[in-house]
């Protein structure tokens, strides 16, 4: 049996929230350290770790929203329309919850993008400090981490433009379905 669409949404969903498990209990670690520490506000590394857990959890929220709205919805609407009129089920695409699921999955790619941008300035920060402030050591990390967040923002747009046919219910990701028409 092929690993299909729906399954593999899923897993990542189960992974994530898993992972993001994890995340909850050391961001919680890390603010007992800093407040146990630190009598001030802690600057401007505190923030971006107080941001990035604000994006990370934003993240999870549209990639499980993306998920029900691009396979559950479907299934119990049309679940329910061939129950009632006895007619086969209809093609993914044919489901309203489509179109706000790719306005979604929009967002999940772009806030991917800030929460990777975000991440890596967090560690070249540190790298910084540690190199004892020399701009040598962040100025080409620096320069490829703004290249990846613009690439990210350039790939959101793009999967917008060209929206590629969704897969449909019980066909592989793997079986090579064009992604643009």
């Amino acid at each position: 049996m092929a690993f299909t669409f729906a399954d593999s949404q899923a897993l990542g969903i189960i992974l994530e929230g898993i992972l993001y498990g994890a995340y909850v209990v050391l961001f919680i670690l890390y603010l007992t350290l800093w407040r146990r520490n630190n009598r001030g506000f802690g600057g401007p590394l505190a923030l971006a770790q107080i941001l990035l857990f604000g994006l990370c959890t934003l993240s999870l929220c549209f990639d499980i929203s993306v998920t029900y709205l691009g396979n559950v919805c479907p299934i119990l609407a049309c679940g329910l329309r061939s129950l009632q009129h006895n007619t086969q089920v209809p093609d993914v695409e044919s489901a309203s919850s489509f179109i706000t699921a790719r306005k979604l999955n929009l967002g999940s790619v772009s806030i991917f993008a800030v929460i990777d941008y975000l991440a890596q300035m967090i560690l070249l920060y540190r790298c910084w400090i540690v190199w004892d402030r020399r701009w040598v050591v962040v100025a080409v990390p620096g320069f490829l981490a703004l290249v990846t967040l613009g690439g990210g923002f350039a790939l959101a747009g793009l999967d917008n433009l060209l929206c590629g046919k969704p897969t449909t219910r019980g066909s592989s990701v793997f079986l090579g379905q064009p992604g643009l028409r």
